[in-house]
């Protein structure tokens, strides 16, 4: 039995937990992308080396998981980055079992290993924290702003890009009506075409 297959019950029942709709935003331009059409395919990612924040360098070939990887931008000092995270714990423990990676990525200056010590800590995380300090890879997937999410399947095909959901603005915040991100996850299990391929993330700008 295949990966899509595996665990589909067990996924579809812990969405419903989380209140997914498996539905687009109206008045969102749809896309095709890469369960049912064309979508961009980021030639040469495999190769950019990121570190963890002990400086241990790592290709981000060898954070892809076997079905795809979730790269979600992270500085520890921002607000909408520290109140999504028990959110991306909950993503990161759903999707293990169907080998979707999740990580975090962070490119924001001044960062330091007991900085980014003490916020994992702080914030109980398992999901790992890699440092961009250049922001090649930041800049190659384009993405400005943290809490901003990349899914990209085996292929680095970017499918969908953008919020996690639409819980958390700037100033409020309230349950989600739309899980952008797991319905992307949902639509690529199956090889649909993402219903809403790209979203604006809120939170700080990548510098």
């Amino acid at each position: 039995m295949n990966w899509r297959l595996m665990s589909s019950v067990k996924f579809l029942l812990l969405l419903l937990l989380f209140g997914s709709t498996f539905a687009g935003c109206s008045g969102t331009v749809v896309t095709p992308t890469a369960a049912g059409g064309k979508s961009e395919v980021n030639a040469g990612l495999s190769k950019i080396e990121v570190s963890s924040y002990d400086n241990k360098k790592v290709m981000l070939q060898d954070l892809m998981g076997a079905n795809g990887l979730i790269i979600i931008q992270h500085r520890s000092d921002c607000p909408i980055v520290r109140r999504y995270s028990s959110e991306v714990e909950k993503i990161h423990a759903l999707l293990a079992d169907k080998k979707i990676n999740v990580i975090y990525l962070n490119s924001a200056g001044g960062e330091t290993p007991q900085k980014i010590a003490d916020h994992i800590k702080s914030f109980k995380l398992s999901v790992p924290i890699y440092m961009d300090s250049q922001g090649v890879l930041t800049k190659g997937l384009k993405m400005q702003r943290t809490s901003e999410a990349v899914l990209l399947t085996p292929r680095y095909e970017t499918i969908y890009q953008g919020a996690i959901d639409d819980s958390l603005d700037y100033e409020s915040r309230k349950p989600a009506q739309h899980r952008y991100l797991l319905d992307a996850v949902a639509a690529y299990e199956y090889n649909r075409p993402v219903s809403v391929p790209q979203t604006e993330a809120r939170g700080c700008l990548v510098e």
